[in-house]
């Protein structure tokens, strides 16, 4: 199989030489969407990153955690060239220790973008899995978005964080540490596969004495298996509507 060439959004320079690589020179936005930036700003980048990136290409690295939002434009383009729609969605997953789906009313930055991803209509949910930060925690509930929640298009899998406010709230489930919508949770695991793949959720936050990096790797095959219960349409192998 041939091996696609590697993007750097080389914003910061604080990605090294890759081999094969495709290093787009981004340097002059650096200072204008470093953390965050008002929309009409993002939507000017967005368009000069597209406009050099190549029609196929493999791993897209942006550099530090400062410009996590750049996912947002890249999912988007995905999203347009491989035909995902409200009938044949995508599914995306997070690796993060924040939600990334904080209140910010001024545009677009690093710990916002998610709710954006998550309420596009061709994305059927967003997972955001080994989430340890207190933004997930009764202290800052109410900076979190509630409404891709609510719509069930949006699950935090977090490990040592009170959740019990989502609860209250009628917006989660929350399971022993992992945190997921009630409503979805028949969709994200249907039939056999998926009652091993709940079962495996609800055993993920059991604590060891290996502690919170094995309690952190079981939460993310719970959730592997939690994924590979269903196909990319969110539904059983072989179900039609």
């Amino acid at each position: 199989m041939m091996q696609q060439t590697p993007v750097v959004l080389d914003v910061d320079g604080s990605v090294g030489p890759l081999a094969r690589e495709k290093r787009l020179p981004l340097a002059d936005w650096q200072e204008l969407v470093r953390f965050g930036c008002g929309l009409r700003s993002f939507r000017r980048f967005s368009q000069a990153m597209k406009e050099q990136l190549p029609a196929q290409h493999g791993t897209v690295l942006m550099g530090s955690g400062d410009f996590h939002h750049l996912s947002w434009p890249l999912i988007e383009r995905c999203i347009a060239d491989k035909g995902f729609s409200a009938k044949h969605p995508l599914r995306v997953v997070v690796l993060d220790n924040h939600p990334d789906n904080m209140r910010f009313p001024w545009g677009v930055h690093c710990g916002s973008w998610v709710r954006r991803v998550a309420m596009h209509p061709a994305v059927s949910q967003v997972h955001v899995a080994g989430i340890t930060s207190q933004d997930i925690g009764s202290g800052h509930a109410w900076e979190n978005y509630l409404r891709p929640l609510r719509a069930g298009k949006l699950t935090y899998w977090s490990c040592g964080v009170d959740t019990g406010w989502a609860s209250r709230l009628g917006v989660s489930e929350h399971r022993q540490g992992c945190v997921r919508r009630r409503s979805r949770a028949h969709q994200l695991g249907p039939g056999q596969d998926a009652g091993r793949a709940g079962r495996a959720a609800d055993r993920c936050a059991a604590r060891t004495d290996s502690g919170q990096r094995h309690h952190g790797r079981r939460l993310l095959v719970a959730l592997w298996h939690l994924v590979e219960a269903t196909d990319e349409r969110g539904r059983r192998p072989g179900h039609t509507d």
